[in-house]
């Protein structure tokens, strides 16, 4: 009997040694993962004002609304993308959606968003405040996910 108990004994510690350090080594690979999707996230939020900013220089010369729209669509494309990647960020702190400094930063870019259309509308408006007010939307963009 005392061999079979610890013989079973020693089974059961084998394991618990198994599973202790698969978990181990479980936590780098998560890690690498983690830094694997953030770096995936900064790329695709890097091509999307990449591409806010190549419709900013058509917006300029063009000074359409049909590229305010497209325009506007990017901003809402990357703001999506920019607040979901910084919740996912900060979910273990709790934070709720659109709150605190995202909250402003969006109120901002509507207000900023409404001027330009604005500025576009009225044909009597200087390019220069044009170029002011996209330079703002593009500062507030950063701001949004740093």
């Amino acid at each position: 009997m005392a061999i079979k108990i610890q013989k079973e004994r020693s089974i059961h510690e084998s394991l618990a040694k198994t599973f202790s350090s698969d978990t181990k080594s479980a936590t780098p690979f998560t890690n690498h993962i983690d830094k694997q999707n953030e770096r995936l996230q900064a790329d695709m939020l890097h091509k999307l004002l990449s591409k806010i900013d190549d419709q900013a220089k058509r917006l300029t010369v063009s000074k359409t609304i049909k590229d305010v729209q497209i325009y506007k669509k990017c901003i809402h494309e990357f703001i999506k993308e920019a607040v979901h990647h910084g919740l996912e960020a900060k979910q273990s702190r709790s934070w709720h959606r659109l709150s605190g400094p995202h909250q402003t930063i969006v109120k901002q870019l509507d207000e900023k968003l409404v001027a330009l259309t604005n500025d576009v509308l009225n044909k009597e408006s200087a390019p220069i405040d044009l170029l002011n007010k996209i330079g703002e939307i593009r500062g507030l963009l950063i701001n949004l996910y740093i």
